[in-house]
């Protein structure tokens, strides 16, 4: 992988997971269902293991959010070889403001069926636990993301082997 290739040290002010297979980030990128014309929210892509996949499966707009600056530069590449598909925001997911992240256009009704939106990450627990405390908040408040309607969150946990999906 090119970011082991390049000597990126595990930092644990970042809470780095390891990086997944081609195998792995396909199998993370299926079970989040159908992409085509999605609009994503891919939360920390790191060395664009899994960003290459939802790529690859057809989205009509990819947003990265990443905070560790030392890959930025790599998914800019990604960015380029995808013009237009994909915007790429340096921050923390704990404090991004995701309300605010997708087009107008896509917000519903809550009973409405749920908008055309998918958020993928590959997180360790030391983000992935505060977060979701942080998103079951929002959807009692119909904020943050399901500011946008009600849809289905996924939590995956993922070996280099395997993916596996679980309903919350």
């Amino acid at each position: 992988m090119l970011w082991v290739d390049e000597g990126v040290r595990v930092r644990a002010s970042f809470s780095l997971v390891c990086y997944c297979s081609r195998v792995t980030g396909d199998k993370i990128v299926r079970s989040a269902g159908r992409l085509n014309d999605a609009y994503v929210c891919e939360v920390g892509p790191g060395p664009g293991s899994i960003t290459r996949p939802i790529l690859n499966a057809g989205v009509a707009e990819l947003l990265l959010v990443e905070k560790d600056p030392r890959f930025i530069p790599g998914l800019q590449m990604l960015s380029e070889a995808a013009p237009g598909k994909v915007r790429i925001v340096h921050g923390d997911i704990l404090t991004y403001k995701l309300a605010k992240a997708f087009p107008q256009h896509l917000k519903k009704e809550w009973e409405d069926d749920p908008p055309n939106i998918h958020i993928i990450g590959n997180l360790p627990f030391s983000v992935s636990t505060p977060l979701i405390i942080k998103w079951l908040e929002n959807v009692s408040e119909r904020s943050g993301p399901f500011s946008y309607g009600q849809y289905g969150v996924k939590n995956c946990k993922c070996k280099e082997t395997e993916a596996v999906g679980m309903m919350l």
